[in-house]
């Protein structure tokens, strides 16, 4: 059995290119599927990440990888999350096509979800769970919730009124 850890240079060129294709796929695939699936993370959203993951993983590399493979896929990988960050903080007007805006879910104890693929996906009942872990037992107590553009909610029983005027 002959052990070889490098692929030829077409071969990682090869898993570079397709890593990079991936990488946008998933970016944009992430956009469409909104909030829930990368932050709230119930048993399905877990389940349908990992399998998201395999993918990825199994679709950038050949079908017999060698390390010099797993390394290239790797680099790439991180080297993209390194030049969209850089990207974001030049230029913000990138921020709206990688990034959430903050959303009002409840107002005055009352939900305002959207519905639609394009939307955030909450139901009444993950509001509420996200709320609970918050110490909010009812959400007639909770003046305004925003969902925050990394898919977390943050509550609170202040004045609204100035963080809309933010909005």
């Amino acid at each position: 059995m002959e052990l070889s850890l490098w692929s030829s240079p077409a071969q990682m060129g090869a898993t570079v290119v397709q890593t990079v294709l991936l990488y946008a796929l998933t970016v944009v695939a992430a956009r469409v599927a909104g909030r829930r699936t990368l932050a709230q993370m119930g048993a399905f959203d877990i389940i349908v990440t990992i399998a998201l993951g395999t993918l990825l993983a199994s679709s950038a590399l050949p079908a017999d990888p060698k390390p010099s493979d797993g390394a290239a896929a790797l680099v790439t990988l991180l080297g993209l999350q390194v030049v969209l960050a850089a990207v974001r903080q030049r230029f913000p007007a990138t921020q709206r096509w990688t990034d959430f805006k903050p959303l009002a879910v409840v107002r005055e104890g009352r939900t305002h979800l959207p519905r639609g693929p394009w939307t955030a996906q909450l139901t009444r009942a993950d509001v509420e769970s996200q709320l609970r872990r918050q110490g909010f037992e009812d959400l007639a107590r909770a003046r305004i919730v925003v969902l925050e553009p990394g898919g977390q909610l943050a509550a609170t029983e202040a004045d609204p009124a100035p963080l809309f005027q933010r909005l």
